[in-house]
């Protein structure tokens, strides 16, 4: 059997048998707070109203895509150069 070269996810660069890796976990949930302001003024009725609504669009969407728009777990390894550059930029915005 063949020797498994082990490589960051991010640059590709394979690690060296000494050298540190790093694991990068990455968790997207859904935020349900966002919006909320928005249904405290309405009626009992009106709530009904948009409850129903967003249950007749859930009951659309396959189990497993309405699985991810709520929950998503990524793990990377990436190598220190890589890491440097994701801790000082996580997002790498511009």
């Amino acid at each position: 059997m063949g020797n498994l070269t082990v490589k960051c996810d991010r640059c590709k660069k394979g690690f060296k048998s000494d050298e540190i890796a790093w694991r990068i976990f990455l968790s997207l949930t859904a935020d349900p707070v966002l919006g909320v302001n928005e249904y405290a003024n309405l009626s009992a009725v009106q709530l009904d109203g948009r409850l129903s609504a967003l249950l007749d669009r859930i009951a659309m969407i396959p189990e497993d895509m309405l699985e991810d728009q709520v929950y998503q777990e990524f793990a990377f390894l990436v190598c220190s150069k890589c890491r440097a550059i994701l801790a000082a930029n996580p997002l790498q915005c511009r």
